[in-house]
């Protein structure tokens, strides 16, 4: 081992927090060579510290049998919500050379009827951390390739859901706040194996997108209306019409907003 390996894995674990947050704004393919040259224990932690989406994505680019044994390495619950945002292609060829039973399970948990709103859900929506600052927020939404919405969701270091912030109030907040100081609560959370038409009658009409979770409150993407519009025969329009002006409205924000900011969308 080299001494910049030395270096590296000796920062990476008494300083985690920091590690990941630098690396979280690096190329698919920096962090998948990252991964490679480091102990698979350490390389597992990086990929389940990461953003799903970006994980994700990561893995996509790593040879198949580190990959398989990565996922291997880690939590069900990361693993599954990594292969949430693979490709078809690559997922199958990974589950296909993973354990039986939890290959097993990531597909059943990956599998939802029409009726559901897991069918529905965007996982690559950018969420933040609470422990995160403004300043490095919004850095990440330059950078790190979620989709941004105008309510951005908030997790703490288990990836469960702990409030939101509007991303036009972060503009004028000063950059050393952290996001947990700004948080406002969710009204409401729906769960992925929830049934779209009580999703529908559950909608809160100042939201444009909605959180899911699963059952135990571990953040896994959003839901929106159009989404659901597109593909059902349900109405997905709001009731009360100043709503529908007013969502629409705060869609044309944000695309201004973000062009300011300079978002990118996932790879």
């Amino acid at each position: 081992m080299n001494s910049d390996h030395i270096l590296i894995e000796q920062f990476l674990r008494n300083h985690p927090d920091i590690f990941i947050q630098i690396i979280e704004d690096w190329d698919y393919e920096d962090i998948g060579k990252l991964l490679e040259d480091l102990a698979p224990d350490q390389a597992g932690f990086i990929l389940s510290r990461l953003s799903h989406y970006k994980s994700g994505k990561v893995i996509e680019n790593l040879p198949q049998p580190l990959t398989s044994s990565l996922l291997n390495s880690i939590s069900l619950a990361d693993s599954e919500a990594i292969l949430r945002v693979t490709v078809e292609s690559v997922r199958e060829a990974i589950l296909n050379s993973m354990d039986d039973d939890k290959s097993s399970f990531i597909r059943k948990s990956l599998s939802f009827s029409k009726e559901e709103v897991g069918s529905y859900l965007d996982p690559y929506v950018l969420y933040l951390n609470g422990k995160d600052t403004v300043e490095s927020t919004l850095n990440k939404v330059k950078n790190s390739g979620g989709r941004v919405r105008s309510h951005l969701y908030a997790v703490d270091d288990h990836k469960k859901l702990i409030g939101y912030v509007q991303l036009n109030d972060l503009i004028i907040e000063k950059p050393e706040k952290t996001i947990s100081s700004l948080l406002n609560k969710v009204p409401v959370t729906v769960h992925e194996e929830m049934q779209i038409t009580d999703l529908l009658e559950a909608w809160n009409d100042a939201f444009i997108d909605l959180p899911v979770t699963k059952i135990n409150g571990e953040f896994l993407g959003t839901v929106s209306r159009e989404a659901v519009r597109k593909n059902t025969n349900l109405s997905a329009e709001p009731r009360n019409p100043a709503i529908k002006a007013g969502n629409a409205l705060g869609d044309l924000y944000l695309i201004g907003l973000s062009s300011l900011i300079g978002n990118t969308e996932p790879k």
